[in-house]
């Protein structure tokens, strides 16, 4: 397992932001359903832990967030290990549009 963390400033209060990080993650959900199951979401008012199957790889994050930014981070499975800069990228340009595209 290789671990990977991504943090993003963001502007709006911890509850707005978890809002949208949650809608978000449903989305992907419905948009991606082809290729993610398995989904397991544990939130509480500033931190939240995802479990999820995508591909047959298990894959666990959470993340934190705070009035000035969030953060994600988890472990990625041995096979995904080349894809660790694509992935970070992915998460980043994905967090930076929800929480600061306004």
């Amino acid at each position: 397992m290789t671990r990977i963390e991504v943090r993003v400033s963001q502007k709006h209060s911890t509850h707005e932001a978890m809002k949208r990080i949650k809608d978000r993650l449903s989305e992907l959900e419905d948009e991606y359903s082809d290729v993610i199951s398995e989904v397991e979401e544990v939130w509480t008012e500033t931190h939240g832990n995802v479990n999820v199957n995508i591909k047959g790889y298990d894959i666990e994050f959470s993340i934190e967030v705070t009035e000035i930014d969030v953060m994600v981070s988890g472990e990625i499975p041995a096979p995904l290990f080349l894809f660790r800069g694509s992935i970070k990228d992915s998460i980043s340009e994905e967090l930076e549009k929800i929480l600061n595209g306004d």
